[in-house]
């Protein structure tokens, strides 16, 4: 396609008119762009990009023409319908920024008309403050290239105001930032959940478990020269995956503490990694202590996997929620 021709086509995306006459499209041409041609060339124009639409999208008369009125575009690739619900799917996953969502939604509607787009009576993208194409670009390439990566990860919590404070978190595993607010981590898949993207990938603290990481709480990514690790071949991935998963989609974070048994301290260890705090008991046992710790489904099936070599001591919510799955599994034996 020439570009005069893709000249002919943006005069009529973005015609303010219901019609546009061919003379007009000839007016505009020449005023705009310094293009001189006569109206049976416009006319092939439009038979060209009519051509090629519906050769490449299966659209046929996408530039249509009303007798004594004029040519006019009535949608581009996708309905209305369509269009709005791309872009409210958009607007409310809060993963993009203002930029990038406008700039995504540009490019998706680059051959809808400007009535069509009126027609979606759409407000502006919202404001979000971290750009994620930028991460996500670098996260990709990362995967598919089998290369480590660090970054900086973002947690909330609220402070005497009852404000709810963006922090740094302090649980990093890099070795070379000493404040721990660095991680270093071997990349694997990207996912989406609940309107938010996650990664899944390895972190050297937990050797036999997967971890999660939402993207938008990601800052300053970027990939390293260090060794890939991949487990992926040594377990059973959709296991793992599974269970990083209900260990991560909960809503309450709790500081955990615990009494177990000596025996299952390798386990103990598996589990928390070098998050997890341990001082002896007077019984000979251990108490473990591990801060923010997401309390879900996945936390107390492993809990009651231990069975009687772990007590669970605070907080009294884990404790009503363990009791409450016991009795409801006693419940099935009467």
């Amino acid at each position: 396609m020439d570009r005069r021709v893709w000249y002919v086509l943006k005069i009529l995306l973005k015609s303010n008119e219901p019609y546009t006459m061919a003379s007009q499209i000839q007016e505009e041409l020449a005023a705009k762009y310094d293009s001189h041609c006569d109206i049976k060339t416009i006319y092939a124009d439009i038979n060209k990009i009519n051509g090629f639409m519906e050769e490449v999208f299966n659209i046929s008369s996408y530039i249509q023409v009303k007798r004594k009125r004029g040519y006019f575009i009535e949608k581009g690739i996708l309905a209305d319908a369509q269009l709005r619900f791309i872009y409210d799917t958009l607007y409310s996953s809060g993963a993009l920024s203002k930029q990038e969502g406008e700039a995504l939604f540009e490019k998706i509607t680059a051959l809808s008309p400007k009535s069509q787009i009126d027609r979606l009576h759409i407000e502006e993208m919202r404001s979000q403050s971290k750009p994620l194409f930028i991460k996500m670009n670098v996260i990709l390439q990362a995967i598919h290239e089998q290369k480590t990566i660090i970054f900086e990860y973002v947690r909330y919590t609220i402070n005497q105001d009852g404000k709810v404070l963006a922090v740094k978190s302090e649980n990093g595993n890099y070795e070379k930032d000493s404040s721990g607010h660095t991680y270093f981590v071997s990349p694997y898949e990207v996912m989406m959940h609940s309107g938010h993207y996650y990664l899944l990938a390895y972190n050297d603290v937990r050797k036999e478990q997967l971890s999660i990481y939402r993207i938008d709480r990601m800052d300053l990514v970027r990939t390293t020269k260090l060794k890939f690790t991949d487990i992926r071949e040594m377990w059973d991935m959709k296991q793992l995956e599974r269970q990083a998963i209900n260990m991560f989609f909960s809503n309450e974070v709790i500081d955990l503490k615990f009494l177990f048994d000596k025996e299952i301290f390798r386990s103990i260890v598996d589990q928390f990694g070098d998050q997890l705090i341990v001082k002896p008991d007077v019984s000979g046992n251990y108490v473990g202590e591990v801060k923010e710790v997401t309390l879900s489904d996945g936390l107390i099936g492993w809990i009651m996997m231990l069975g009687s070599r772990i007590t669970i001591l605070e907080p009294s919510s884990l404790k009503t929620k363990v009791i409450q799955r016991l009795r409801e599994s006693l419940d099935h034996y009467h």
